[in-house]
């Protein structure tokens, strides 16, 4: 009888072998159904340690209980199977900072998902009457808010139900952002001291920098139906450190949510690049097409038909080019600061993700395509 033996499991094994197991007693012995532990084993997450040439049948290994009881407790509690991989497959190092990013992402979710929750039942129990107002407070240096916003602005956009910029307020921050569809630019982590739950409001960026000019500290406060949804209007009052209010008009919030679009798995690629340079090749593109491109060996390239600004690969070598819009990245590379630029990409299609090492806060999204 031949078999095709499988690598030796992953978490070890104490004492003298045990006799291998059917799938069905390895299923009952870790509490994954027969089905799901094929699944894993063509996936090569849990490959099984023997098959039969003949029947196909498989065997596991005893000592590969723990690992099997890892993957189920992680995917139940809510860790996607390509992450559980990259976790069982990496070091300790790796393994600690995969499962530290999952732990924030979810603590944001929670948090997100006990406002909408918070919001239903306000909702429901306003069916025989006017819902009540929801107050939001928050305190922040006027100069630094009014900075995010000139920061992002550039990108508004001129389509009526995206001009502006939004802020979207968290439980100690705001993350101010501004898109013109195709880019988007946002500062996430605006200190402030939030009282109350969270809210979001879009307003006239020049509007509302110039009323900040007139004050050091910003006290907003923010007054929304219980119910509101995006979409509805939210009054926004602003006041200076004397007590004066300053007029603050809150438009219509059509605005996706750029909390959702932040929220992505760990990129498998990362390209560093000096971004007075990136900001050259863009500038003499003009509103041209720029081909980025990542080699195995380690080296990076945005390319124009004249220049090259070259950078380095930090993890994955990224395989073929993209064709990104020159405007785009010159827009992004005039909001930034600091000497770098890094484009994190993942494994699909999304958006790619700039960040600037000297402003951690600091994030820009924009749509690219296969070239």
């Amino acid at each position: 009888m031949a078999h095709e033996r499988g690598e030796p499991p992953a978490l070890g094994r104490l004492g003298p072998r045990l006799p291998l197991q059917t799938i069905g007693e390895f299923s009952r012995s870790v509490g994954l159904s027969p089905s799901t532990l094929r699944d894993y084993g063509a996936s090569g997450l849990l490959p099984p340690f023997d098959v039969e040439d003949r029947t196909g049948y498989r065997y596991y290994d005893p000592g590969q209980q723990r690992q099997a009881i890892w993957i189920r407790r992680l995917r139940d509690a809510g860790l996607g199977l390509e992450r559980i991989g990259a976790v069982l497959a990496g070091d300790i190092a790796e393994a600690e900072t995969l499962l530290a990013a999952w732990v924030s992402e979810t603590r944001d979710r929670a948090a997100t998902t006990k406002a909408l929750a918070d919001d239903f039942l306000a909702s429901l129990r306003a069916n025989a009457g006017d819902p009540p107002a929801r107050r939001t407070r928050v305190r922040c240096d006027a100069m630094v808010l009014a900075a995010a916003i000139r920061q992002v602005e550039p990108v508004s956009s001129s389509d009526p139900d995206l001009d502006g910029v939004l802020i979207e307020v968290g439980d100690r921050s705001l993350t101010i952002s501004a898109t013109d569809r195709f880019v988007l630019l946002a500062r996430a982590a605006v200190p402030a001291v939030v009282e109350g739950p969270p809210a979001r409001l879009r307003l006239s960026a020049a509007e509302a920098v110039s009323r900040l000019r007139s004050t050091m500290e910003a006290d907003l406060t923010v007054l929304a139906t219980a119910a509101r949804v995006p979409g509805e209007d939210a009054t926004l009052r602003l006041w200076d450190e004397r007590g004066a209010a300053l007029p603050l008009l809150a438009a219509p919030d059509r605005f996706p949510s750029s909390a959702a679009l932040f929220d992505a798995p760990p990129p498998r690629t990362a390209l560093r690049f000096v971004r007075r340079e990136l900001r050259a090749v863009a500038a003499t593109t003009g509103s041209g097409s720029l081909f980025l491109t990542a080699e195995a060996a380690g080296s990076a390239g945005v390319r124009s038909g004249t220049g090259l600004a070259g950078g380095a690969v930090l993890g994955d070598a990224m395989p073929g080019t993209r064709e990104l819009s020159a405007a785009a990245v010159t827009l992004i590379a005039d909001a930034a600061v600091g000497d770098e630029l890094v484009c994190a990409l993942g494994g699909g299609t999304g958006p790619l993700r700039w960040s600037a090492p000297a402003q951690p806060d600091f994030i820009a999204l924009m749509m690219s395509r296969p070239a």
